[in-house]
């Protein structure tokens, strides 16, 4: 609620109450990560012990993720778009887990993605398996990066400017979360500034 606010009144203001609407949604933005990161810290340890597992159509996850960051992406002036099937993939999955993994790809995609940028969020069955990817335009990953960025406090930039938000917990969480699925999780990229590829994998039903 409070980016949106914010975001509105950066769009109607002008001179310096612009500047001030710019500083109100910086300010709510950082409020958003560090509480993003704590909701991560209390999640990463994830096993298959702790999971709910109940049997729910894919689309269910990717619907609610997309609602949760929709004030974000209007705050960022990006684009989201989402890609679903008609019929149900169903998996035996812990909703609220897979909802939280989406989120944080989404997340990792709006940090790394500048304004206007576009974002996707598909869900296509491949064989066995339901795949969840997030798609974005922003700055790619290099070759050499590309496996490391599921590692616990990373992030693809110089670790000293540390120019974007956050701890790098989010995408080792999605990690866990997929793995206590008996899923899996991987990034593409074609290189930096074009690009990157998220992808959750999970058994279907």
């Amino acid at each position: 609620v409070i980016l949106g606010y914010a975001a509105l009144l950066k769009e109607e203001a002008g001179g310096e109450s612009s500047e001030h609407a710019e500083t109100v949604l910086n300010q709510a933005l950082r409020m958003r990560s560090l509480i993003e990161d704590m909701t991560n810290i209390n999640t990463m340890k994830v096993g298959s012990k702790e999971l709910d597992l109940h049997q729910h159509p894919l689309q269910g996850p990717a619907r609610k993720a997309q609602e949760e960051v929709s004030a974000l992406i209007q705050a960022k002036a990006q684009v989201l778009t989402i890609s679903l099937p008609p019929d149900p993939l169903t998996a035996n999955i812990d909703a609220p887990k897979v909802t939280m993994a989406l989120i944080n790809l989404l997340n990792n995609a709006m940090r790394f993605t500048p304004a206007k940028g576009k974002i996707e969020l598909i869900l296509e069955k491949h064989g066995a398996e339901g795949w969840l990817r997030v798609v974005d335009t922003g700055i790619g990953i290099p070759e050499d990066q590309v496996t490391k960025i599921f590692d616990q406090f990373y992030q693809v930039e110089d670790h000293m400017t540390r120019r974007h938000q956050g701890m790098g917990l989010g995408l080792s969480i999605v990690q866990a979360i997929a793995e206590a699925h008996e899923g899996r999780v991987w990034a593409e990229s074609p290189g930096p500034d074009k690009g990157t590829t998220l992808t959750i994998a999970l058994p279907l039903s």
